[in-house]
């Protein structure tokens, strides 16, 4: 059966489809080079470079003939967006009555509630462990707690200076101390470089908006010396107090803190336009093409380039991407083949900030979803080395494999196939409500998320066969008549991630967040993937979890946390709102 059908799809390549004419690289490459020019400030949220590259490509859309898809018939779909966050006006800090400066002395954290606590201060060490928190009553107090692990101790560098830090473990520290009953915390890094002293984080959030509900501040050493004695500053530094000294050592120190900060908003907007299909019968069935036009701006939150200010142009992430949906949408306009289903091409935006352009069309989707045939995703496609191509979502459709090889018969590429549906990207989402997908990406490379992603090291002959293929196949699926058969692929995913973990099997619930919700009330579903434990359970996109055990859940940060305590096979009390109304469900969860 499989012989037959891969001839099948073969004979549709050679025979049934007229030859197609190899797509040139020069709009390619005249789209990519003002994507990821200088003047677009780096597609940031934000930044009127974002806006620039709407226009854009909204101009190309039109030009192309392709109508409009977005609101009020316009080529934009909006939404506003929480992207980061700004110091307000009352930010305060006191230790025994004296009073510490804003950016100098001290920085709240991005991801740190608002709010104003006068306490006693009480040392948590590095505030991970059970051990660390023995011996000490939280309740109400102000926790002290060290940057880091105790192993970097001796480290050369600040342990603050990576992403990781700022954004993983500091926030997994504060809910260790909040569930303990701490209304507040403050870091200090014990680094043992003396300019360390200084060093404070900037002022950022991380993806998705979600703060942890209590004030959360960093010192620097020297205010915190100057705020307490040296003696105890060691100390604390050295984390050699015992449990018994924990109590003692700072019980009669307090301080009063406030943190103001208030959220950065930008109204963003994806791309959409239409090419009409000519069948009746498939005018609600179209075929989806996307990919993101923003990228990081001038760094900060998801850049490899930690406390770097500078334009990151991301010409391969992912400028490469949309200059080959520019020109598809051009190559459809101009082909002389009969276009069946209609053609949606959209431009995301906001996929750096946890997929929010993405995650809300299918929250608004033109046509229903259950008729879409696939969704096709370029997403950094503008490295090709070795003539390689590698496709993920091969597994999503019974007849993706015949389809791809089939077609490769005529481009010869050095296709990798990976069966998985959830890679990281916008096509993940129109997954986990069992469409079929393809992600396209022609590699990782030194320069991911960096400021030296530019266009110089774009590959725009590799591009080019990119773009070609992805046209050939579309065109089949445009004139095919019968839908797909989807399939779950998640299994193959989540050993894939395994793979590359350093932590061994891990607990998986598979919940899909929406990061278009931007409320500290739970973590609203925008899917399950498919085959999970969770959509085993009955959970449906839409969905409000809020609690796990004992645990309050109010985003994506607080179910880590409580999945890091617990392994496959273990059983959870998840409780949840649908329409208001709470339920709650036993969950085994699964390996990941």
């Amino acid at each position: 059966m499989r012989s037959r059908m891969y001839i099948f799809v073969s004979l549709i390549v050679f025979v049934f489809l007229p030859s197609i004419f190899a797509l040139d690289s020069a709009n390619l490459e005249k789209h990519l080079t003002y994507l990821a020019s200088d003047k677009l400030e780096g597609r940031g949220p934000g930044t009127a470079g974002i806006d620039s590259a709407a226009n854009y490509i909204a101009d190309v859309f039109k030009k192309n003939g392709l109508k409009p898809g977005g609101d009020d018939n316009s080529y934009f779909q909006k939404m506003n967006v929480k992207y980061g966050v700004k110091a307000g006006a009352e930010n305060r800090l006191k230790f025994d009555g004296k009073s510490y400066q804003f950016d100098k002395s001290y920085v709240p954290l991005g991801f740190s509630g608002n709010g104003r606590v006068n306490g006693n201060i009480a040392f948590a060490g590095y505030g991970i462990v059970d051990d660390d928190f023995d011996a000490i009553d939280l309740t109400d107090k102000i926790a002290l707690i060290l940057t880091g692990l105790p192993e970097d101790n001796d480290s050369t560098e600040s342990s603050n200076n990576t992403e990781e830090s700022i954004h993983a473990n500091l926030r997994s520290k504060v809910i260790n101390a909040k569930t303990r009953g701490a209304a507040a915390v403050i870091f200090i890094d014990p680094a043992n470089p003396v300019e360390a002293s200084d060093f404070l984080p900037a002022l950022r959030s991380s993806r998705g908006y979600h703060d942890v509900g209590i004030p959360v501040i960093q010192m620097t050493r020297n205010a915190l010396r100057d705020a307490l004695d040296e003696n105890t500053l060691q100390k604390l530094l050295k984390n050699t107090v015992s449990k018994q000294q924990r109590n003692e050592l700072l019980k009669n120190v307090r301080a009063e803190l406030r943190v103001d900060l208030k959220a950065r908003e930008a109204a963003l907007k994806n791309v959409i336009g239409i090419f009409p299909g000519s069948d009746d019968s498939l005018n609600q069935a179209p075929l989806i093409i996307g990919a993101h036009y923003d990228h990081l701006g001038y760094g900060g939150p998801g850049s490899k380039a930690p406390g770097v200010h500078a334009i990151h142009n991301g010409a391969d992430d992912n400028a490469s991407g949309v200059a080959a949906l520019l020109k598809l949408s051009e190559k459809f306009t101009k082909s002389d083949q009969e276009i069946k289903r209609p053609v949606v091409f959209i431009a995301f935006t906001a996929e750096e900030i946890g997929m929010i352009g993405s995650t809300y069309f299918v929250k608004h989707p033109l046509y229903p979803l259950e008729k879409v045939v696939a969704m096709l995703n370029l997403d950094t496609v503008g490295r090709m080395t070795e003539n390689e191509l590698i496709i993920f979502g091969s597994g999503t459709a019974t007849q993706w494999q015949y389809i791809l090889n089939g077609y490769n018969h005529k481009h010869q590429l050095e296709l990798v196939l990976r069966p998985e549906g959830n890679s990281p990207s916008d096509h993940a989402i129109f997954y986990t409500h069992k469409i079929p997908v393809l992600h396209f990406f022609s590699g990782a490379n030194e320069d991911y998320h960096k400021p030296s992603d530019d266009v110089e090291k774009i590959n725009f002959q590799g591009l080019t066969k990119i773009a070609d293929f992805v046209f050939d196949v579309s065109q089949y699926l445009v004139q095919r008549e019968e839908p797909l058969t989807f399939k779950v692929s998640g299994k193959e995913r989540h050993q894939a991630v395994n793979r590359r973990s350093k932590a061994g099997n891990r607990p998986w619930l598979g919940t899909v967040p929406d990061f278009t919700y931007q409320k500290n009330d739970g973590l609203k579903l925008s899917g399950v993937s498919a085959g999970s434990p969770c959509e085993k359970a009955g959970l449906q996109p839409g969905d409000l979890i809020t609690r796990i055990d004992n645990t309050d859940i109010n985003s994506i940060y607080e179910l880590n946390h409580v999945l890091k305590n617990h392994k496959p096979g273990d059983e959870i009390l998840v409780t949840y709102l649908r329409e208001g109304e709470k339920k709650t469900v036993e969950i085994v969860l699964a390996e990941r």
